[in-house]
């Protein structure tokens, strides 16, 4: 079990991170293919201050990367460290509540960027394009 005591785990906090990469916001599609694919089962060992968490399975010792280390730690704590780790790039995690599916990755830690900040490189995206279409 990790130190600490089990509660309800807050919400995914939307606002701050828009990207569904590796580390990031679990897709549907990305949690509905980790529920059907293989899983192996596990149990944490450790999460540090920064995300990244570490997993005992019967292949031996993984770690993992997630970009929101409290909350992953307020799931992992609620599920008394019991996940499956599934090929896909995700950590089951099964509690009272519920599953939940926490996103991570394997090999690095990337930046969140938030929806507002994804939006606006789309919007910068299409003026250079209107522009470039106006010289033709």
């Amino acid at each position: 079990m990790l130190p600490g005591v089990a509660g309800q785990v807050r919400p995914i906090d939307g606002d701050s991170c828009g990207l569904y990469r590796p580390g990031h916001q679990v897709h549907m599609i990305q949690a509905r293919l980790a529920r059907q694919g293989r899983r192996i089962p596990g149990h944490v060992t450790g999460i540090d201050g920064s995300g990244w968490i570490t997993v005992e399975t019967a292949l031996g010792t993984e770690r993992f990367w997630h970009h929101d280390a409290p909350r992953a730690q307020e799931v992992l704590e609620e599920a008394g460290g019991d996940v499956e780790v599934s090929e896909k790039g995700a950590l089951l995690a099964h509690t009272a509540g519920g599953t939940y599916f926490l996103c991570v990755s394997k090999v690095e830690a990337t930046p969140c960027v938030s929806p507002q900040q994804i939006m606006q490189a789309i919007r910068a995206r299409q003026e250079s394009a209107q522009d470039l279409e106006a010289l033709n």
